[in-house]
């Protein structure tokens, strides 16, 4: 730096230029090439910053510190680029979303990883590089689940746990793992009580990235997981209680009106003592159940059923559907006036039809050796005016072999579509010599997406010889 006028500065020597004129004095700098001028002028625009902000009386630590304005500015420069990443893989994974439904017949996993390739996102199973950012996808619903960040090939490598689940149902847990890396992965699965030093359970070079630890006592547990290979190793570990509990069946969930049975529940330990198990129901108009535990529905809606047991409490939500025998009992319509129709074969001696309480229809055979059978067929017209999309059929069969060959009986659920394609659910019961056998049957399905021309539900048989069997359609839930 020289002080002196303009003119004696720039002709002593060319290589120096001026910028600054306005206090009679002149900074001069080197002269430089193009190719350099832009990283100068960035450093002394921030040297530039700098002075102005100590002079303002902002400290250079909290200019330049680990919480400082440039610190801060990168992070956010950090968000935004990882922020961009995302949103270019949420838009490709929604084009794909799309493709999924408009070219099914080419959609694969191959696809997916082809035109995410096409946008410059590499793919690793179910991790994606986008840029410097790495994400896991879910093929299956093509959405973002998590970010991992930045991550070096050496860390990519690793058989990293990224997710660890614990379910527990009665006094079972089961533990679920995801890896980011499953090549050659070992997995060491190990559960202890708490307190203790010694291993309960220990299973070694496992490469199911799922176990459960069974028949547990109650109290807490600690589960341990160790993954291992060439590259490296990663650990994991998670307390769980098991505790004394009222577990409630599926079967419970959903009921059609007029149903009556026993609740089904199991508890933790199973040999928990039930003596002083109090039973209420949220609303008794829907859902009646009685201190034995034994329920009855009387109308469409929903209840909640509560169980305790000294401290403790659960619950089961019940959802009581209209049968369709109730439609029929209350349309004043006959049966053929409704659309629907039921034939029987003249072997099937034993016979009922009963919509009014609600039994449904009953058929089959008491006096030995024969062969029976009936249907029952609803047409599209009903399954268009009810807006059908699902069916449960309850069923239930009973053999009664007090001696002789065996008893069959048999039911089926068959939907048929226009275009003659079907779906068909059976369920079977069989008895021996000499024994009686009841057994109820739920057949369940998602009807496709295309017209329906009808839905049968057939029940047939045979008897032996001093023996009996028939089927009874109790329930058809849509």
């Amino acid at each position: 730096q020289k002080t002196m006028n303009n003119e004696e500065l720039i002709m002593k020597n060319e290589k120096y230029k001026c910028f600054a004129f306005d206090v009679g004095a002149c900074i001069a700098r080197p002269q430089i090439n193009k190719s350099n001028a832009k990283g100068i002028t960035l450093i002394a625009l921030i040297i530039t910053i700098i002075i102005m902000l100590i002079l303002a009386g902002i400290t250079l630590n909290l200019t330049l510190g680990e919480h400082g304005i440039f610190k801060t500015a990168q992070n956010a420069g950090k968000t935004y680029s990882e922020q961009e990443a995302r949103e270019k893989l949420e838009t490709v994974l929604l084009g794909l979303q799309a493709d999924k439904i408009t070219k099914p017949e080419e959609y694969n996993d191959e696809y997916i990883a082809k035109e995410l390739a096409k946008n410059n996102i590499e793919v690793s199973g179910d991790i994606v590089t986008v840029g410097d950012w790495q994400f896991t996808i879910n093929t299956d619903t093509l959405g973002v689940e998590e970010s991992l960040g930045k991550l070096t090939k050496e860390e990519m490598l690793l058989p990293t746990i990224t997710k660890f689940d614990l379910t527990k149902t009665k006094n079972n847990i089961k533990v679920s793992l995801k890896l980011r890396n499953e090549e050659n992965a070992k997995i060491t699965y190990k559960i202890k009580k708490q307190g203790e030093e010694n291993d309960l359970e220990k299973i070694e070079n496992e490469t199911n990235l799922e176990h459960t630890f069974s028949n547990l006592d109650l109290g807490k547990y600690i589960i341990s997981i160790h993954t291992e290979n060439e590259h490296g190793t990663d650990n994991k570990s998670k307390e769980i209680e098991v505790t004394i509990s009222i577990d409630f069946d599926e079967s419970n969930k959903e009921l059609w009106v007029g149903a009556e049975k026993d609740i089904e529940y199991t508890t933790t330990p199973e040999n928990l003592s039930t003596d002083n198990l109090k039973w209420t129901s949220s609303n008794p108009e829907i859902v009646q159940i009685d201190e034995n535990g034994k329920i009855k529905t009387l109308k469409k809606g929903t209840a909640v059923i509560t169980a305790t047991l000294n401290d403790i409490t659960a619950t089961c939500k019940i959802e009581v559907k209209n049968n369709i025998f109730e439609d029929i009992a209350t349309s004043g319509k006959t049966i053929e006036e409704l659309g629907m129709s039921i034939t029987k074969s003249s072997t099937c001696h034993v016979w009922a039809f009963n919509p009014n309480d609600m039994n449904g229809i009953c058929g089959g055979s008491w006096d030995g050796v024969r062969d029976w059978n009936w249907n029952f067929t609803v047409p599209e017209s009903v399954v268009k005016e009810k807006g059908i999309s699902s069916i449960t059929a309850v069923w239930e069969t009973r053999i009664e072999c007090d001696y002789g060959p065996n008893s069959t009986s048999t039911v089926e659920m068959e939907i048929v579509y226009e275009d003659e394609d079907k779906q068909n659910f059976t369920a079977s019961g069989v008895a021996k010599y000499g024994s009686n056998e009841i057994s109820e049957h739920r057949l369940n399905c998602i009807l496709k997406d295309k017209p329906i021309k009808n839905i049968t539900f057939k029940a047939y048989g045979h008897d032996g010889d001093w023996a009996a069997s028939y089927a009874t359609l109790k329930a058809i839930l849509y």
